[in-house]
């Protein structure tokens, strides 16, 4: 019984990492028409996810950092505020740094135009958390312009990866299992063919 109950849980996450693969296919592309958004301006509010060019006021000074370790490098991922070119209010969109970007190449808060692939509500839940901890203003579900791919794919192959591992221990569990059931059946028998000749 013990022995099912792996093979079950093996084929749940198995299953599970399957899963995580298959969303990366429900990611938006860098195809298409590249949609041209100004924060702030009327239509601004409601872009589709997809290629996307923005322009606004990046807050380099309220910039965060996303570590994402994996198992031979350790991947980091920046992230800063967009605001209209005047004024300010909830952020509704933040954008993804360059390597480059925010080290003192560029003085304040300058207005910039971006381009990257826009995704409603994906923000990385620690760097939402983050920001909100910070008193920052945010709208309920933002914005993130994604420079490179695979930031946005990397955390649907570390969970394929972990749950593909965690399936993979738990079948040689019940293989092991089941073995041992069968080596102790195996014993068990003489025992009971001597019982019941008698």
């Amino acid at each position: 019984r013990f022995g099912r109950i792996l093979t079950y849980l093996a084929s749940g996450f198995a299953i599970a990492s399957l899963v995580s693969l298959a969303g990366i296919l429900t990611l938006p592309g860098s195809g298409g028409q590249q949609q041209e958004i100004t924060v702030g301006a009327p239509g601004s509010t409601q872009p589709s996810n997809g290629s996307a060019r923005l322009t606004g006021r990046v807050v380099f000074e309220r910039t965060a950092t996303l570590g994402q370790d994996l198992i031979l490098t350790d991947k980091q991922a920046r992230f800063a505020p967009m605001l209209p070119a005047s004024g300010e209010g909830p952020v509704q969109y933040f954008v993804q740094l360059a390597p480059y970007e925010g080290t003192g190449d560029r003085p304040g808060d300058p207005v910039m135009s971006v381009s990257g692939i826009l995704m409603h509500d994906a923000l990385p839940g620690a760097i939402e958390t983050l920001y909100r901890n910070a008193g920052v203003a945010m709208a309920a579900k933002p914005y993130v312009l994604y420079r490179y791919q695979g930031t946005m794919r990397r955390p649907y192959y570390l969970a394929a990866f972990q749950t593909g591992c965690i399936a993979v221990v738990l079948f040689l569990l019940a293989l092991v299992q089941r073995r041992h059931v069968r080596k102790l059946a195996g014993q068990n028998a003489p025992a009971d063919s001597l019982t019941a000749t008698k």
